[in-house]
């Protein structure tokens, strides 16, 4: 299919996200008809262990680094999220490889247009209908459980309100199935439900409902995998103004955070 469609289409160049579309355009660039730019995103077969769906060193893992591996061969550049992956993958270079092919870090984005500018002047009004203004308020937006820690997660916002009564939580998700543990976990940490907002709002809703926040944070599970992540939550936090607290060993998040004195990032997590 894929040889049918560069031949059709005319493509010179394809621009392939992840190891299985990669994989996919492998056969056009075997024969050819086009060049191939593999974009990475992560360390795919590592996530698959880290995660637990596959064994480590299991026959699944093996064969797609196998497949990985020639990837890396027949590609004519690539592109990486973060600097800790480039430099994994392609150590002491920076813009090329070895055999001179490009290499680009392109970090997940953000849009400016509707986190940060778009929200000029919301601040007050968001804070009047979520009835938190004189509150400090914690924003988190994303999933809860797999590689998000929403236990760690909630101890945070436990050991914030314990400190400060006034600290209100604002967590946006959509994961339905994880919402009552959630709110669960936090009344059994002390917590009332006129210290917290957990459910779902619409996409477009986001960037106002962090216009009402004060910090953000997030929390997630770290592993050599995520040595290539580049959450796009980080990139919307930053763009609403929001300081950040965020563990350690998440792509370039430790770096951006601590350089642009941005944020905090915790080193680890207590008992």
């Amino acid at each position: 299919m894929s040889c049918y469609l560069v031949i059709k289409y005319r493509v010179s160049v394809i621009h392939a996200r992840g190891h299985v579309p990669a994989t996919m355009a492998g056969l056009a660039r075997a024969l050819g008809l086009a060049k191939l730019i593999f974009d990475i995103r992560g360390f795919m077969p590592e996530e698959y262990v880290d995660a637990g769906v596959w064994p480590a060193g299991g026959a699944l893992y093996r064969i797609t680094k196998a497949v990985e591996r020639k990837l890396f061969a027949a590609a004519d550049g690539f592109v990486v999220l973060t600097h800790r992956a480039r430099e994994i993958l392609f150590p002491g270079r920076s813009m090329t490889d070895s055999l001179g092919r490009p290499i680009e870090v392109i970090p997940c984005c953000v849009d400016l247009e509707r986190f940060g500018e778009g929200t000029l002047g919301l601040r007050d009004t968001m804070r009047k209908r979520l009835d938190v203004r004189e509150r400090r308020v914690l924003a988190y937006v994303g999933a809860l459980g797999g590689w998000y820690l929403s236990s760690e997660m909630a101890d945070f916002i436990a050991v914030a309100h314990e400190r400060d009564p006034a600290i209100f939580a604002l967590v946006l998700t959509q994961s339905g199935a994880e919402v009552e543990s959630f709110k669960c976990r936090l009344r059994r940490l002390g917590l009332s439900a006129e210290d917290y907002r957990v459910g779902a709002v619409s996409p477009h809703e986001v960037p106002e409902n962090l216009a009402a926040a004060d910090l953000a944070f997030c929390f997630i599970q770290p592993g050599y995998s995520k040595l290539s992540s580049s959450p796009t939550k980080i990139a919307e936090f930053l763009a609403s103004g929001l300081p950040v607290l965020c563990n350690g060993g998440i792509g370039d998040t430790d770096d951006l955070l601590v350089a642009n004195r941005v944020g905090v990032v915790v080193e680890a997590f207590g008992s």
